[in-house]
């Protein structure tokens, strides 16, 4: 059963978030303010664990399978067609610096942060596919 509140709840959070890093405007230089650091932090923190929340929600409406790790869920939507290869390693990454930020807070530097900011385009992209494949339907 397609629950479109929900998945609107999502998309709405993640757009949320990004209005909020697009206020911190992070750069090298201000991420050595603690300040900007952990506001930046937290709001890509939630972006990454909102694009899991919608692989999710996908996988449970088309009953793709029933992941053992946070991974496969994106694994399950390269199967089914509904990503592709090149997206699927995207948010894969993404993933594994979500798993950063959430098992080894403190150990996250500006330099990875960086990084990941540039990554962040992976989750419009995945949005703007995923409500592509849900229009089709």
């Amino acid at each position: 059963m397609l629950n479109k509140e929900r998945l609107n709840f999502i998309v709405e959070d993640v757009n949320i978030y990004f209005e909020k890093l697009r206020k911190i405007s992070p750069t090298k230089e201000n991420l050595n303010n603690d300040e900007k650091f952990l506001s930046t932090s937290m709001a890509i923190f939630q972006i990454l664990n909102r694009m899991i929340d919608l692989a999710d929600e996908i996988v449970k409406i088309e009953k793709i399978g029933y992941p053992l790790q946070i991974k496969d869920l994106f694994t399950f939507l390269k199967e089914k067609n509904i990503i592709d290869k090149k997206l699927e390693r995207k948010l894969k990454d993404l993933v594994i610096s979500r798993n950063k930020f959430s098992h080894r807070y403190g150990n996250i530097n500006k330099e990875e942060i960086l990084l990941i900011l540039k990554e962040l385009d992976s989750v419009k992209n995945f949005i703007k596919v995923i409500l592509a494949h849900l229009n089709k339907k």
